[in-house]
């Protein structure tokens, strides 16, 4: 009878600890890895390549893409013109790497 219980306890334990693994990543899923402000204000949503942009009065938001933060800045001014500040996981591109995004614009 306690072999059984074991077997129980294990079997809850690991689909609880299965469900706070997609409720931790699903959260994490909503917080933004890019931010970008444009110097033109736009609202819309841009497809730049495979990124997902929300733009709200210059102000955009992106989840997660597969390409180097550097890249999904260039799709992005391409899409949108000049940024004046682009940042990847909190970190914020200093001038120089800004204006070489920013060098790619239409």
């Amino acid at each position: 009878m306690t072999h059984e219980w074991n077997r129980s306890f294990l079997i809850t334990a690991i689909i609880g600890l299965g469900a706070i693994s997609a409720v931790s990543a699903h959260a994490k899923d909503k917080t933004p890895e890019y931010r970008a402000t444009a110097i033109e204000p736009i609202s819309d949503t841009i497809i730049a390549r495979e990124t997902v942009w929300r733009c709200t009065d210059g102000e955009c938001r992106a989840k997660k893409s597969s390409s180097s933060a550097h890249h999904v800045c260039v799709r992005l001014v391409r899409e949108v013109g000049k940024l004046e500040k682009f940042s990847f996981r909190e970190t914020s591109f200093d001038a120089d790497k800004l204006a070489k995004c920013n060098s790619r614009a239409r």
